[in-house]
């Protein structure tokens, strides 16, 4: 029987809002999510509705840019070091892409331990390195790295120009 992991994503996507610098990061973490995005799995034997395998605040199959003013300022609380006029890498086919890779790994693994992931995106878009900072498993790591170099990010804005930045991911597996 397939196993199927309800997870809540806080990439600082879902309440967890940090204010680390007074004035940009300050006006960002006033903002409250709204609505509840779910990224669907497949149907559990014996039915045609589909497992929730994640939740956030930030919709699953949407670019950086086509998020509302809210949802890009909660990306925005995660990256400490934005200015205002910066932008930080995000999937261009949005969060599915990272996300999905992260579920299928503790499906593959049975690995329910919290998950803190960070993926190195270089200034053209693509994960020049993974760290995987909370896994003993080189398995569990190995497959994290391979599938989130796969994924194309649009990379991040510094001052208008493309530059590189660290992509922070958390998820919580329950």
């Amino acid at each position: 029987m397939k196993k199927f992991t309800l997870l809540a994503i806080s990439a600082a996507f879902v309440f967890s809002i940090n204010a680390a610098h007074a004035g940009t990061s300050e006006a960002r973490s006033a903002v409250t999510p709204s609505k509840l995005f779910y990224l669907k799995g497949e149907a559990p034997t014996g039915s045609r509705i589909p497992s929730i395998d994640a939740t956030s605040t930030i919709p699953f199959n949407k670019r950086f840019d086509a998020l509302t003013a809210e949802q890009q300022n909660l990306v925005k609380t995660k990256f400490d070091d934005l200015r205002n006029n910066d932008t930080p890498p995000f999937p261009t086919s949005g969060l599915r892409a990272v996300y999905k890779p992260l579920i299928n790994a503790n499906q593959v693994f049975g690995d329910n331990s919290d998950l803190n992931v960070t993926a190195k995106v270089n200034s053209s878009g693509f994960v020049s390195g993974v760290t995987v900072h909370n896994s003993g498993n080189p398995r569990l790591v190995n497959y994290i790295e391979q599938r989130l170099q796969q994924v194309k990010f649009e990379p991040a804005k510094c001052n208008g120009i493309a530059c590189d930045m660290d992509f922070p991911i958390e998820i919580s597996f329950n």
